[in-house]
Protein backbone atom coordinates (compact mmCIF):
# COMPACT_ATOMS: atom_id res chain seq x y z
CA UNK A 1 0.00 0.00 0.00
CA UNK A 2 1.10 3.62 -0.95
CA UNK A 3 1.60 5.85 1.74
CA UNK A 4 -1.22 8.45 2.08
CA UNK A 5 -0.29 12.09 2.10
CA UNK A 6 0.16 13.93 5.43
CA UNK A 7 -0.32 17.59 4.74
CA UNK A 8 -0.26 18.91 8.40
CA UNK A 9 3.19 16.87 8.28
CA UNK A 10 4.45 18.70 5.04
CA UNK A 11 3.03 21.74 6.57
CA UNK A 12 5.10 21.60 9.41
CA UNK A 13 8.16 20.41 7.31
CA UNK A 14 8.20 23.30 5.01
CA UNK A 15 7.69 25.91 8.16
CA UNK A 16 10.59 24.61 10.19
CA UNK A 17 12.51 24.78 6.83
CA UNK A 18 11.55 28.43 5.93
CA UNK A 19 12.75 29.30 9.82
CA UNK A 20 15.68 27.83 9.31
CA UNK A 21 16.27 29.37 5.68
CA UNK A 22 15.51 33.17 7.50
CA UNK A 23 17.71 32.07 10.40
CA UNK A 24 20.55 31.75 7.56
CA UNK A 25 20.76 35.47 6.62
CA UNK A 26 20.99 36.06 10.61
CA UNK A 27 24.01 33.86 11.48
CA UNK A 28 25.44 35.73 8.36
CA UNK A 29 25.29 38.82 9.58
CA UNK A 30 26.48 37.63 12.99
CA UNK A 31 30.02 36.38 11.17
CA UNK A 32 32.74 38.81 10.75
CA UNK A 33 33.76 37.02 7.34
CA UNK A 34 33.30 38.37 3.80
CA UNK A 35 30.42 37.32 2.15
CA UNK A 36 32.49 34.42 -0.37
CA UNK A 37 33.97 32.85 2.91
CA UNK A 38 30.97 32.10 4.59
CA UNK A 39 29.07 30.94 1.74
CA UNK A 40 32.31 28.52 1.24
CA UNK A 41 31.78 27.32 5.23
CA UNK A 42 28.32 26.94 4.29
CA UNK A 43 28.23 24.51 1.95
CA UNK A 44 31.32 22.89 3.14
CA UNK A 45 29.68 21.53 6.16
CA UNK A 46 26.29 21.27 3.99
CA UNK A 47 28.50 19.08 1.73
CA UNK A 48 29.65 16.47 4.32
CA UNK A 49 26.30 15.83 5.79
CA UNK A 50 24.62 15.58 2.97
CA UNK A 51 27.36 13.26 1.72
CA UNK A 52 26.71 11.05 4.87
CA UNK A 53 23.11 11.14 4.17
CA UNK A 54 23.53 9.96 0.55
CA UNK A 55 26.18 6.83 1.75
CA UNK A 56 23.27 5.74 4.43
CA UNK A 57 21.07 5.51 2.05
CA UNK A 58 22.73 4.00 -0.76
CA UNK A 59 22.30 6.95 -3.14
CA UNK A 60 24.78 6.75 -6.40
CA UNK A 61 27.01 9.48 -6.09
CA UNK A 62 27.92 9.62 -9.82
CA UNK A 63 25.62 11.54 -12.52
CA UNK A 64 24.20 8.76 -15.02
CA UNK A 65 24.85 10.79 -17.84
CA UNK A 66 27.88 13.27 -19.14
CA UNK A 67 25.19 16.16 -19.73
CA UNK A 68 23.85 15.86 -16.63
CA UNK A 69 27.56 15.91 -14.88
CA UNK A 70 28.33 19.32 -17.08
CA UNK A 71 24.82 20.68 -15.95
CA UNK A 72 25.72 19.98 -11.72
CA UNK A 73 28.80 21.34 -12.41
CA UNK A 74 27.48 25.09 -13.75
CA UNK A 75 24.39 24.58 -10.75
CA UNK A 76 27.18 24.23 -8.65
CA UNK A 77 29.20 27.40 -9.91
CA UNK A 78 25.55 28.93 -10.17
CA UNK A 79 24.73 28.25 -6.34
CA UNK A 80 27.89 29.57 -5.44
CA UNK A 81 26.94 33.04 -6.84
CA UNK A 82 24.00 33.44 -5.50
CA UNK A 83 24.81 32.63 -2.01
CA UNK A 84 27.38 34.98 -2.04
CA UNK A 85 25.20 38.03 -3.85
CA UNK A 86 22.24 36.86 -1.25
CA UNK A 87 24.86 37.28 1.76
CA UNK A 88 26.39 40.71 0.49
CA UNK A 89 22.56 42.03 -0.80
CA UNK A 90 21.61 40.88 3.38
CA UNK A 91 24.54 43.10 4.58
CA UNK A 92 23.67 46.04 2.44
CA UNK A 93 20.12 45.92 3.40
CA UNK A 94 21.15 45.75 7.30
CA UNK A 95 23.62 48.43 6.79
CA UNK A 96 21.01 51.26 4.84
CA UNK A 97 18.42 50.13 8.19
CA UNK A 98 21.52 50.78 10.49
CA UNK A 99 22.03 54.03 8.86
CA UNK A 100 18.25 55.00 9.05
CA UNK A 101 18.03 54.49 12.52
CA UNK A 102 20.85 56.03 13.43
CA UNK A 103 19.12 59.28 11.63
CA UNK A 104 16.71 59.91 14.62
CA UNK A 105 19.66 60.06 17.17
CA UNK A 106 21.83 62.40 14.88
CA UNK A 107 18.50 64.81 14.81
CA UNK A 108 17.87 64.93 18.69
CA UNK A 109 21.93 65.65 19.37
CA UNK A 110 21.56 68.79 16.74
CA UNK A 111 20.63 71.80 18.51
CA UNK A 112 19.05 73.15 15.58
CA UNK A 113 15.35 73.85 14.82
CA UNK A 114 13.31 70.34 12.76
CA UNK A 115 13.44 72.32 9.58
CA UNK A 116 16.95 73.49 9.21
CA UNK A 117 18.00 69.86 10.46
CA UNK A 118 15.96 68.51 6.99
CA UNK A 119 16.65 71.77 5.10
CA UNK A 120 20.65 69.99 5.79
CA UNK A 121 20.23 66.75 5.40
CA UNK A 122 17.94 67.45 1.70
CA UNK A 123 20.57 69.56 0.87
CA UNK A 124 23.58 67.14 1.21
CA UNK A 125 21.75 64.40 0.14
CA UNK A 126 20.92 66.39 -2.92
CA UNK A 127 24.44 66.73 -3.86
CA UNK A 128 25.10 63.07 -3.52
CA UNK A 129 22.05 61.71 -5.42
CA UNK A 130 22.60 64.15 -8.28
CA UNK A 131 26.81 62.96 -8.61
CA UNK A 132 24.98 59.23 -8.28
CA UNK A 133 22.69 60.04 -11.40
CA UNK A 134 24.94 62.06 -13.31
CA UNK A 135 27.29 58.93 -13.25
CA UNK A 136 24.96 56.49 -13.91
CA UNK A 137 23.86 58.70 -17.30
CA UNK A 138 20.12 58.96 -15.51
CA UNK A 139 18.06 61.44 -17.35
CA UNK A 140 17.36 64.24 -14.55
CA UNK A 141 13.74 65.16 -16.61
CA UNK A 142 10.19 63.93 -15.70
CA UNK A 143 9.28 62.29 -18.95
CA UNK A 144 5.81 64.32 -18.42
CA UNK A 145 4.53 67.46 -17.31
CA UNK A 146 2.01 66.02 -14.76
CA UNK A 147 5.20 63.80 -13.45
CA UNK A 148 6.77 67.32 -12.99
CA UNK A 149 3.63 68.53 -11.10
CA UNK A 150 3.52 64.89 -8.79
CA UNK A 151 6.98 65.40 -8.03
CA UNK A 152 6.98 68.70 -7.05
CA UNK A 153 3.94 68.35 -4.92
CA UNK A 154 5.75 65.12 -3.10
CA UNK A 155 9.05 67.20 -2.61
CA UNK A 156 6.61 69.53 -0.28
CA UNK A 157 5.44 66.36 1.38
CA UNK A 158 9.05 65.10 2.17
CA UNK A 159 9.84 68.46 3.85
CA UNK A 160 6.51 67.97 5.63
CA UNK A 161 7.40 64.56 6.47
CA UNK A 162 10.91 64.91 7.90
CA UNK A 163 10.17 68.19 9.86
CA UNK A 164 7.27 66.46 11.60
CA UNK A 165 9.48 63.64 11.97
CA UNK A 166 12.18 65.54 13.83
CA UNK A 167 9.74 67.72 15.80
CA UNK A 168 8.50 64.71 17.01
CA UNK A 169 11.70 63.64 18.32
CA UNK A 170 13.08 67.13 20.04
CA UNK A 171 9.55 67.89 21.79
CA UNK A 172 10.13 63.70 23.14
CA UNK A 173 12.90 61.24 22.65
CA UNK A 174 14.13 59.35 20.20
CA UNK A 175 11.95 55.95 21.22
CA UNK A 176 9.01 58.09 20.61
CA UNK A 177 9.68 59.55 17.33
CA UNK A 178 10.59 56.46 16.03
CA UNK A 179 8.09 54.05 17.19
CA UNK A 180 5.09 56.92 16.44
CA UNK A 181 6.37 57.09 12.89
CA UNK A 182 6.32 53.38 12.36
CA UNK A 183 2.33 53.33 13.06
CA UNK A 184 2.72 54.56 8.99
CA UNK A 185 1.10 50.73 7.92
CA UNK A 186 -2.05 51.86 9.62
CA UNK A 187 -2.21 54.73 6.81
CA UNK A 188 -0.99 52.63 4.07
CA UNK A 189 -3.60 50.28 4.58
CA UNK A 190 -6.05 53.12 4.14
CA UNK A 191 -4.64 54.85 1.08
CA UNK A 192 -3.43 52.13 -1.09
CA UNK A 193 -7.20 51.50 -2.11
CA UNK A 194 -8.25 54.90 -2.88
CA UNK A 195 -4.86 55.93 -5.04
CA UNK A 196 -3.78 52.77 -6.38
CA UNK A 197 -6.79 50.75 -6.22
CA UNK A 198 -5.72 47.75 -4.56
CA UNK A 199 -7.57 45.53 -2.49
CA UNK A 200 -5.49 45.44 0.90
CA UNK A 201 -5.02 41.91 2.02
CA UNK A 202 -6.80 40.84 5.67
CA UNK A 203 -3.27 40.27 7.46
CA UNK A 204 -2.65 44.08 6.43
CA UNK A 205 -5.58 45.33 7.68
CA UNK A 206 -5.71 43.10 10.75
CA UNK A 207 -1.66 44.23 11.10
CA UNK A 208 -2.81 47.87 10.45
CA UNK A 209 -5.58 48.13 13.33
CA UNK A 210 -3.15 45.97 15.91
CA UNK A 211 -1.23 49.51 15.83
CA UNK A 212 -3.85 51.63 17.04
CA UNK A 213 -3.40 49.69 20.91
CA UNK A 214 0.49 50.36 20.08
CA UNK A 215 -0.07 54.42 19.91
CA UNK A 216 -2.11 54.37 22.82
CA UNK A 217 0.40 52.77 24.98
CA UNK A 218 2.70 55.48 23.48
CA UNK A 219 0.48 58.44 24.61
CA UNK A 220 0.33 58.83 28.53
CA UNK A 221 -1.82 61.25 28.90
CA UNK A 222 -4.83 63.09 26.22
CA UNK A 223 -3.05 66.64 26.29
CA UNK A 224 -0.52 68.20 23.79
CA UNK A 225 0.39 69.67 27.22
CA UNK A 226 2.58 66.47 27.48
CA UNK A 227 5.66 66.52 25.64
CA UNK A 228 5.29 62.62 24.85
CA UNK A 229 2.02 63.17 23.53
CA UNK A 230 2.82 65.86 21.52
CA UNK A 231 5.75 64.05 20.38
CA UNK A 232 3.30 61.25 19.37
CA UNK A 233 1.04 63.77 17.53
CA UNK A 234 3.68 64.85 15.55
CA UNK A 235 5.07 61.02 15.11
CA UNK A 236 1.50 60.10 13.27
CA UNK A 237 1.65 63.61 11.63
CA UNK A 238 5.39 62.06 9.81
CA UNK A 239 3.66 58.07 9.69
CA UNK A 240 0.54 59.95 7.52
CA UNK A 241 2.89 61.89 5.43
CA UNK A 242 5.26 58.85 4.97
CA UNK A 243 2.53 56.81 3.96
CA UNK A 244 1.15 59.59 1.41
CA UNK A 245 4.99 59.57 -0.26
CA UNK A 246 5.23 55.67 -0.09
CA UNK A 247 2.18 54.87 -2.02
CA UNK A 248 3.02 57.72 -4.45
CA UNK A 249 6.68 56.75 -4.92
CA UNK A 250 5.17 53.21 -5.76
CA UNK A 251 3.45 54.45 -8.51
CA UNK A 252 5.84 56.70 -9.98
CA UNK A 253 8.25 54.00 -9.51
CA UNK A 254 6.67 52.45 -12.63
CA UNK A 255 8.18 54.72 -15.06
CA UNK A 256 11.01 56.02 -13.13
CA UNK A 257 14.02 54.82 -11.23
CA UNK A 258 13.86 55.23 -7.29
CA UNK A 259 17.63 57.16 -7.48
CA UNK A 260 15.84 59.88 -9.81
CA UNK A 261 12.63 60.23 -7.74
CA UNK A 262 14.49 60.65 -4.33
CA UNK A 263 16.70 63.44 -5.88
CA UNK A 264 13.88 65.13 -7.23
CA UNK A 265 12.11 65.21 -4.29
CA UNK A 266 15.19 66.37 -2.03
CA UNK A 267 15.88 68.55 -4.11
CA UNK A 268 12.52 70.28 -4.13
CA UNK A 269 12.23 69.86 -0.47
CA UNK A 270 15.64 72.00 -0.36
CA UNK A 271 14.14 74.63 -2.25
CA UNK A 272 10.83 74.39 -0.07
CA UNK A 273 12.68 75.15 3.00
CA UNK A 274 15.33 77.64 1.25
CA UNK A 275 13.36 80.94 2.57
CA UNK A 276 13.28 79.21 6.02
CA UNK A 277 17.14 78.46 6.10
CA UNK A 278 17.50 82.40 5.11
CA UNK A 279 15.08 83.85 8.01
CA UNK A 280 16.55 81.47 10.93
CA UNK A 281 19.92 80.15 10.52
CA UNK A 282 21.72 81.70 12.26
CA UNK A 283 25.93 81.31 13.35
CA UNK A 284 25.13 77.68 15.32
CA UNK A 285 24.24 76.40 11.36
CA UNK A 286 27.83 76.86 10.52
CA UNK A 287 29.82 75.30 13.59
CA UNK A 288 32.01 72.12 13.04
CA UNK A 289 29.51 70.64 15.46
CA UNK A 290 25.96 71.12 13.07
CA UNK A 291 27.71 71.09 9.75
CA UNK A 292 28.90 67.15 11.00
CA UNK A 293 25.52 65.95 11.84
CA UNK A 294 23.91 67.48 9.28
CA UNK A 295 26.45 65.93 6.52
CA UNK A 296 26.82 62.82 7.94
CA UNK A 297 22.42 63.10 7.67
CA UNK A 298 22.46 64.14 4.22
CA UNK A 299 25.38 61.76 2.70
CA UNK A 300 25.38 58.71 5.05
CA UNK A 301 21.99 58.68 6.61
CA UNK A 302 19.98 59.19 3.25
CA UNK A 303 21.95 59.30 0.21
CA UNK A 304 24.33 56.02 1.42
CA UNK A 305 21.66 54.69 2.73
CA UNK A 306 18.74 54.68 0.21
CA UNK A 307 21.55 53.77 -2.69
CA UNK A 308 22.79 50.52 -0.47
CA UNK A 309 18.65 49.48 0.02
CA UNK A 310 17.94 49.48 -3.39
CA UNK A 311 20.94 47.57 -4.14
CA UNK A 312 19.82 45.16 -1.98
CA UNK A 313 16.71 44.76 -3.78
CA UNK A 314 18.28 43.41 -6.51
CA UNK A 315 18.98 39.84 -4.65
CA UNK A 316 16.33 39.92 -2.20
CA UNK A 317 12.64 39.55 -2.19
CA UNK A 318 10.21 42.87 -0.91
CA UNK A 319 9.19 41.19 1.90
CA UNK A 320 12.52 40.47 3.00
CA UNK A 321 13.03 44.16 2.64
CA UNK A 322 10.16 45.47 4.44
CA UNK A 323 11.16 42.98 7.40
CA UNK A 324 14.63 44.16 7.72
CA UNK A 325 13.20 47.97 7.23
CA UNK A 326 11.39 47.25 10.60
CA UNK A 327 14.36 46.99 12.36
CA UNK A 328 14.60 51.01 12.09
CA UNK A 329 13.10 51.91 15.55
CA UNK A 330 15.43 49.32 16.78
CA UNK A 331 18.28 50.24 15.81
CA UNK A 332 17.59 54.41 16.76
CA UNK A 333 16.24 53.27 20.40
CA UNK A 334 19.84 51.12 20.52
CA UNK A 335 21.55 54.22 19.62
CA UNK A 336 19.59 55.99 21.82
CA UNK A 337 20.71 53.95 24.39
CA UNK A 338 24.15 54.10 23.58
CA UNK A 339 24.63 57.69 22.75
CA UNK A 340 22.45 59.48 24.53
CA UNK A 341 21.46 57.91 27.65
CA UNK A 342 18.13 57.52 26.47
CA UNK A 343 16.09 54.63 28.24
CA UNK A 344 12.53 53.95 27.13
CA UNK A 345 9.40 53.30 29.34
CA UNK A 346 8.12 49.82 30.28
CA UNK A 347 5.12 51.29 28.39
CA UNK A 348 6.87 52.75 25.49
CA UNK A 349 8.73 49.38 24.68
CA UNK A 350 5.30 47.73 25.20
CA UNK A 351 3.17 50.27 22.74
CA UNK A 352 6.52 49.61 20.58
CA UNK A 353 6.80 46.03 20.66
CA UNK A 354 2.87 45.54 19.54
CA UNK A 355 3.52 48.56 16.84
CA UNK A 356 6.86 46.56 15.60
CA UNK A 357 4.85 43.11 15.27
CA UNK A 358 2.17 44.64 13.45
CA UNK A 359 4.71 45.56 10.84
CA UNK A 360 6.12 42.22 10.90
CA UNK A 361 3.00 40.40 10.68
CA UNK A 362 1.86 40.64 6.68
CA UNK A 363 5.56 40.05 5.64
CA UNK A 364 5.76 36.78 7.80
CA UNK A 365 2.23 35.56 6.96
CA UNK A 366 2.73 36.18 3.36
CA UNK A 367 6.19 34.10 3.26
CA UNK A 368 4.61 31.42 4.83
CA UNK A 369 2.13 31.28 1.84
CA UNK A 370 4.43 31.31 -0.73
CA UNK A 371 6.27 28.70 1.26
CA UNK A 372 3.39 26.35 1.46
CA UNK A 373 2.65 26.80 -2.22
Amino acid sequence: MTEQPKPLRGLVFANVAVLFFGLAGVLGKLSLLPAPLIVFGRVFFAGLLLLAICLFQHIPLLPKRRQDGFLLLGLGVLLALHWTAFFQAINFANVAVLFFGLAGVLGKLSLLPAPLIVFGRVFFAGLLLLAICLFQHIPLLPKRRQDGFLLLGLGVLLALHWTAFFQAINVSNVAIGLLSFSSFPLFTAALEPLLLHQRPRQVQIVAALLILPGIYLLVPSFTFQNQTTLGVTWGVLSAATFALLSVANRWLGRTYPSLLISLCQDGIAAVVLLPIFFLTATGSFWTPHELLILLILGVVCTALAHTLFIASMHDITAQSASLLASLEPVWGIVFGVLLLGAIPTASTLLGGAIILSANLLPGIVIAISLSVK
